[in-house]
């Protein structure tokens, strides 16, 4: 019985590396509400839609951490315009914010580049879903 017990956990903890089950799940949450306030947005908003795409590039292109300081700054204004009068797309904006950005003593607010990119490609694919598709 020990034995099958022990071959039971090796077989068990063996198939959860393989599956490869991730212990930070921020990523994910990040793209899920980006998406949503992408989507969401952009169905009220259609216009938004073309000009969103091409700043979605242009970020996912971009390594300068100032220009895409520069970029934040502007997405998070544009942003805060479109859900100002939906309290529940406002609360995710926060939320996603939250998570974005990083504080430090020398700077008062800095974002994640990394975790910026990984909204964005949530938000694009909200935007795409909105249009009909990438």
């Amino acid at each position: 019985m020990k034995k099958l017990i022990i071959i039971f956990t090796i077989i068990t903890l063996a198939g959860c590396s393989m599956v490869g089950i991730r212990s930070d799940v921020s990523d994910v949450a990040e793209r899920i509400i980006a998406r949503r306030l992408a989507y969401e947005i952009a169905r009220e908003n259609p216009e938004i839609i073309k000009p969103g795409l091409i700043i979605c590039d242009t970020i996912l292109d971009e390594s300068n951490t100032s220009t895409l300081q520069n970029h934040y700054a502007y997405i998070v204004s544009a942003l805060s315009d479109y859900t100002a009068s939906d309290p529940m797309l406002r609360a995710d904006l926060m939320d996603l914010l939250s998570m974005l950005e990083i504080k430090t003593p020398d700077k008062p607010v800095s974002i994640s580049v990394d975790k910026l990119k990984t909204a964005v490609v949530g938000f694009k694919q909200g935007l795409e879903a909105a249009k009909g598709g990438p």
